[in-house]
C-alpha cells in the first residue's frame, strides 16, 4: 500500500506543531486539564514522528492524530 508523500508530510507537520504546543505551552496560564492533554498530544507525536520519516515501507494503520483530526500512520 503506497502512501502519498503529501499525506506524511501533513501529519508530520501536525505532530511537529503538538510537539512545539507543549514546548510553548504557559503552564501559569493553562489549565491542569488542558496542560494534560496538551502533553498527551505531544507524547503522541512524539511516537509517530519516526514511523512517518523512516524510508522502511511499513504495514500502514490509521488512528486519529494528535491533533485529533487527520489520520496518522501508526
Amino acid at each position: 500500500m503506497a502512501i502519498s508523500n503529501k499525506f506524511k508530510t501533513s501529519n508530520a507537520a501536525v505532530c511537529l506543531k503538538a510537539i512545539k504546543d507543549y514546548i510553548d505551552m504557559d503552564e501559569a496560564i493553562v489549565s491542569n486539564e488542558e496542560q494534560k492533554q496538551i502533553k498527551a498530544r505531544a507524547k503522541k507525536a512524539m511516537e509517530h514522528l519516526p514511523l512517518l520519516l523512516s524510508p522502511e515501507t511499513q504495514t500502514v494503520v490509521f488512528n486519529a492524530c494528535p491533533a485529533e483530526a487527520l489520520p496518522t500512520i501508526l
